[in-house]
This record gives C-alpha cells, structure tokens and sequence, in this order.
C-alpha cells in the first residue's frame, strides 16, 4: 500500500506535538509512539512512527493484510483485528507516558540537586556599560564648530 508519504509526514508532525507536550524531556519523548493505520481495497496496515535516538524518525510498517469479501475463513479477520488491538495498545502506553510527564517523584521532590529537571533562579546576568548617546542638538554643535576649521585648514595650504 502506498501514501506518497502523507501520512508519514502527518505522524512525524503528530509527534512533534506531542514532544512539546512533554515539554521535550529527552526521557519521555524517546518512549512516544504514533499509531497510524492505512486502510482501503479490504487491505490494512499499521505503522508506527517514533524517535529512538537523536533526531532520527523511525517508521515501521507492519505487515498488510486483506480480508476477502465474504467471511469464509476467520483467519484473515482474526489477524486484521489483532492488529488494531495491537495500534490501541501502543495509543494507551502513548496516553500514559503523556500524563505521566507531570506526575511528582516523592523521593526528589524535595531534593536540590541541579540534575533533576525543574525550575530554578537563573544566573544573574551581567550587562556591560554603555555609552550615553548625546542629543541631537549636542551633534550639530559639534559639526558647526569643526566645519571652520577645516575651512581654515583648507585655506592654509
């Protein structure tokens, strides 16, 4: 079954939402998953898109399955079912990972270590001096009383 890479782009963009849902906690963000499932002629296929490693997209296709027109063998059925119970699972565990991101760690939430993510005062920042900027009319002045010098200069030569 072909997309022409629509719906891979729309997973990737699906979970780019969800990373900065998680507020792009390297932790979670690796464990998130998007289910997308391709469906038509009787065929069915799911695909999997997530983020293993650095910026690296992975996509899986599962395999396609046809189911017949008439429901003669069960088998075919039974497999496009398990299939979808399968996308489901991964949707839950996405769910979870979700609302799991604001939970609270007893054990560190007391705890003052830099390591745990959260928020803390920043660095004070330390802006240099700059220099004042003369007024308009302080530039004039300066311009007017150079102007016959350098008229008297021109002139000497």
């Amino acid at each position: 079954m072909t997309d022409s890479l629509k719906i891979c782009k729309m997973l990737k963009d699906m979970l780019n939402q969800l990373a900065i849902e998680c507020d792009m906690k390297e932790d979670f963000v690796r464990k998130l998953q998007v289910v997308g499932i391709l469906n038509g002629a009787n065929r069915i296929q799911v695909m999997t898109v997530d983020l293993p490693k650095g910026y690296i997209t992975r996509i899986q296709r599962r395999k396609v399955y046809e189911i017949a027109g008439r429901l003669s063998k069960s088998k075919p059925l039974a497999f496009a079912l398990k299939e979808i119970l399968c996308a489901k699972s991964i949707i839950m565990q996405t769910f979870d990972i979700i609302n799991k991101k604001d939970d609270v760690d007893p054990e560190n939430f007391l705890d003052d270590s830099d390591d745990q993510d959260g928020y803390h005062t920043p660095p004070r920042t330390v802006i240099s001096k700059t220099f004042v900027t003369p007024k308009k009319e302080d530039i004039h002045q300066v311009f007017i009383g150079l102007t016959p010098n350098i008229v008297e200069l021109s002139s000497e030569e």
